[in-house]
Order: C-alpha cells, then sequence, then structure tokens
C-alpha cells in the first residue's frame, strides 16, 4: 500500500488511505451481512422442512397405533361375522325355500 501513495498520502485514485480502509470495510459488512442472511434462511427453511417431516411421522405413528389395536382386536376376538339384519336374513330364507320348492317339482 506504501507503494501506492503519493508524496501527500492520498492513493492515486484521490482517496485517502482511511476513506479506502473504510469503503472496504463498509462492503465486507454488507457481504457479511447478506452471508448471515442466507445462512438464516437456509436454517429456517430446514426447521420447516424437519417440521412438516416430523408431523407427517406423527400422522402416520397414530394410524399404525390404530392399526396395531385394531389387528389386536381381531386376533384377541376372532375374525368379525358379516352382519346381517334379520329382515335380510328372513328374505333369504324365503328365496332359499322356494329355490328348493321349485326344485323339487321339476
Amino acid at each position: 500500500m506504501e507503494a501506492d501513495l503519493h508524496d501527500s498520502g492520498v492513493l492515486p485514485d484521490g482517496v485517502t488511505p482511511e476513506e479506502d480502509k473504510r469503503r472496504r470495510n463498509t462492503a465486507a459488512s454488507a457481504r457479511f451481512r447478506m452471508k448471515k442472511k442466507e445462512r438464516e434462511q437456509a436454517l429456517e427453511r430446514h426447521a420447516k422442512d424437519l417440521e412438516d417431516r416430523l408431523n407427517k411421522m406423527e400422522r402416520d405413528m397414530d394410524g399404525l397405533r390404530k392399526e396395531n389395536g385394531w389387528l389386536k382386536a381381531l386376533l384377541i376376538n376372532g375374525a368379525p361375522q358379516p352382519f346381517s339384519s334379520p329382515s335380510a336374513s328372513s328374505e333369504e330364507g324365503k328365496i332359499e325355500a322356494a329355490q328348493g320348492h321349485a326344485q323339487s317339482v321339476e
């Protein structure tokens, strides 16, 4: 830097060394602030992604716990019987009786 100074203590572009130092420091500070902001934004995005992932895993876990409970109940209680209403079973009985009667007539 000393070699660039004129005899008056001014750099060739007419700037004093103190002004040059201040400008370089200001530019470096601005670069640092930009990088810091970018790092913070990246961390915030990563935190949001992790929170979303956690919420999905918790929903999946709840579903698996319910499924596990149903399967345990199935093992303990046995397979559920198909539901049939009394009117449906009497209708089925009438149909079967009519079909049996029709076959005996032939």
